[in-house]
């Protein structure tokens, strides 16, 4: 979401406000945000992405908060006319917990839940007590995958979706054009993270959460 943010930002509202954002990946897959190192300075609930700068007392480690900072320097994103809705969207939209539907619904589903590996660096004896409960709080966040709040992540894209919907209905005079508002307003914030959403949804297998249309 936010790469995607920074892709569509357009042009800033003066030279000034310019933001030069260099990017670093971070390997999930070999647990690089499991890094002492990047649980105790970078994000303690070791997920991607976090802004990290000599301006901030602290990196943020929300999509929505890093795209509010991108959005004072970038007003495209944030246009006037449809501010309230696109924040009200956004705000909806990020308070659904994406690791709960990040794997296949029930009936499409393997045994068992994939385990990012965090047992096996807590039985490590030679770790800090630092870093032991960074990875012990990481872990909790698993609890994102239990019956319950995969049920109400599930509801809530739904409710998000249907709110969608009806903004598309609203603004889109051509249903060929891109962007949630139609090419005249051109690509938002909201456009910017719900494409990342519905990719993560079909990636996860969940696409009985995405509208055909």
């Amino acid at each position: 979401m936010t790469r995607y943010t920074i892709a569509l930002r357009g042009d800033p509202s003066s030279a000034a406000a310019t933001m030069a954002i260099e990017e670093k990946m971070v390997d999930l897959h070999r647990d690089e945000n499991l890094a002492e190192q990047y649980l105790l300075a970078v994000n303690p609930k070791g997920q991607v992405p976090t802004l990290t700068s000599p301006a901030l007392p602290i990196p943020l480690t929300e999509s929505l908060d890093i795209t509010d900072l991108i959005c004072q320097s970038y007003p495209k994103l944030l246009p006037p006319t449809h501010r309230p809705i696109i924040e009200r969207l956004l705000a909806d939209l990020h308070a659904i917990q994406p690791l709960s539907l990040s794997i296949p619904p029930p009936e499409d589903r393997a045994a068992g839940i994939p385990n990012p590996s965090i047992e096996k660096s807590l039985a490590r004896p030679d770790i800090s007590d630092a870093w032991r409960d960074a990875l012990s709080h990481a872990q909790t966040l698993l609890h994102a995958l239990d019956e319950e709040p995969v049920r109400r992540a599930e509801e809530q894209a739904t409710c998000f979706f249907e709110s969608l919907r009806r903004q598309y209905s609203l603004h889109r005079k051509d249903a060929r054009a891109p962007w949630i508002f139609g090419d005249a307003v051109g690509a938002t914030a909201l456009d910017a993270h719900t494409v990342p959403f519905v990719a993560r949804l079909i990636d996860a297998g969940r696409t009985d959460l995405v509208p055909e249309d």
